[in-house]
C-alpha cells in the first residue's frame, strides 16, 4: 500500500506542472512528436524533452521511433479520464477572499 502511495504522490506531482500537465493533454488525444509538442504549446524543444523524459521516468509516457523520428503516447488512457475530473472539481472550487 505505500508504495502506491508513493507513486500516487509522484504522478500528481508531475501533474503539477502546467507545461507536463499541458503535454498530457496533447497526448491522452494521440501520438505526438517532441517537435509538434512545442510548437502547440509554444515551447523550446528541450525544454518539452526534459518534460517528456520525466514523464517517460514515471512510466506513464511511451515512446517509439520512426525513422529519425520520434513519437510519444500515453501508456495509461485512464490519466486522460483523471484529468477531465480534476478539471471539473477544480471547475466547482470556490475561492474565498482573505479578509
Amino acid at each position: 500500500m505505500r508504495e502506491t502511495w508513493h507513486r500516487t504522490a509522484g504522478l500528481l506531482r508531475a501533474l503539477g506542472s502546467p507545461v507536463r500537465y499541458q503535454i498530457v493533454k496533447l497526448l491522452c488525444t494521440g501520438k505526438h512528436s517532441p517537435s509538434a509538442l512545442a510548437a502547440k504549446l509554444k515551447r523550446r524543444l528541450p525544454v518539452i524533452s526534459q518534460h517528456l523524459a520525466a514523464l517517460c521516468a514515471l512510466d506513464v509516457v511511451r515512446f517509439e521511433y520512426a525513422g529519425q523520428r520520434v513519437q510519444y503516447w500515453m501508456k495509461y488512457r485512464s490519466i486522460g479520464e483523471l484529468l477531465a475530473k480534476a478539471e471539473r472539481i477544480a471547475g466547482e472550487m470556490r475561492v474565498e477572499p482573505k479578509e
